[in-house]
């Protein structure tokens, strides 16, 4: 029986193996996962903005008084807790004279503010709603823009003329 060399053994080559692919397995499933949480996010934030912004189209008095009333209404239908939800959340709504003005206007809303202006009936109304969610893997963030490091912009923009309420 002779003495085996240290080349020659091939005990543990599994383990080594895996050890060097499970963190790269391991990330791509996680980022893979987040990334459809920022989707399923990103959804429920369009539905819920449009719901919001149906009270003020509408007339509906609850959640069309102030920025902070329209952002609770946002927020009542988002998955994330009310208080986080209303940090991450900015709104600006605001009554347009002409839908041709509302591209010159969405470039003068600052996404981090928040503005709230009530349009009567038959009002031109645009209705601008961004959100920060944290991304764990910020590389896997590109389909998204970016709200700084860690963490994306979700965006939802709605222009509407308001209905002929009383």
């Amino acid at each position: 029986m002779s003495a085996r060399r240290p080349m020659d053994c091939e005990a543990g080559g599994a383990l080594v193996e895996f050890a060097l692919l499970a963190p790269l397995f391991l990330g791509l499933l996680l980022g893979a996962l987040q990334h459809g949480i920022a989707g399923m996010v990103s959804a429920s934030f369009d539905n819920a903005v449009l719901s919001a912004g149906r009270h003020i189209r509408t007339g509906q008095p609850d959640g069309t008084g102030s920025a902070a009333a329209f952002k609770a209404l946002v927020c009542r239908s988002m998955l994330d807790p009310e208080p986080t939800c209303l940090a991450r959340l900015h709104v600006d709504v605001r009554p347009l004279d002409r839908f041709a003005e509302a591209e010159g206007v969405l470039r003068k809303v600052d996404p981090d503010e928040d503005g709230f202006t009530n349009g009567g009936p038959g009002a031109i109304m645009l209705v601008t709603a961004t959100y920060d969610w944290p991304m764990f893997t910020p590389f896997l963030g590109d389909g998204f823009s970016r709200a700084g490091p860690g963490a994306v912009r979700m965006t939802v923009r709605q222009i509407f003329r308001n209905e002929p309420y009383r």
